[in-house]
């Protein structure tokens, strides 16, 4: 499950690769690459959420944090310049996405089951 979602994730984080940070000039709330990030944990997660129970469910996000934390260091690194300005967007997308992957626990979380991120979890990210 966790591959398949990361498989899906790809093509948003290698969106990365688009935006020429060694030029940038100005630093904006979030890059594209970001939004679409969210938008695709948002909805696998939550297919993820409604099959899974609690306790496996929070497995699966420690292992997707873990595996997505590994790929996005790996794709960031591969960049080939970055300026000042790109260096702060790079901080504030990974500022967002971090508060991204803490969310993931809470995603399919209905009043009556208490989920949320463990403390390993959160110590993680």
């Amino acid at each position: 499950i966790v591959s398949s979602v990361l498989y899906k994730l790809k093509p948003a984080l290698n969106n990365i690769f688009k935006i020429d940070f060694s030029k940038l000039e100005t630093v904006g709330d979030q890059s594209s690459y970001v939004t679409e990030i969210h938008q695709l944990f948002a909805s696998e997660c939550l297919c993820v959420a409604t099959m899974l129970p609690s306790i496996h469910y929070n497995f699966f996000c420690t292992q997707l944090a873990q595996k997505f934390v590994q790929s996005y260091v790996e794709t960031i690194f591969k960049c080939k310049r970055v300026g000042t300005a790109g260096a702060q967007q790079l901080s504030v997308d990974a500022h967002v996405i971090k508060n991204i992957l803490l969310n993931i626990p809470n995603i399919g979380n209905d009043s009556s089951k208490s989920r949320g991120p463990t403390k390993a979890f959160t110590k993680y990210i």
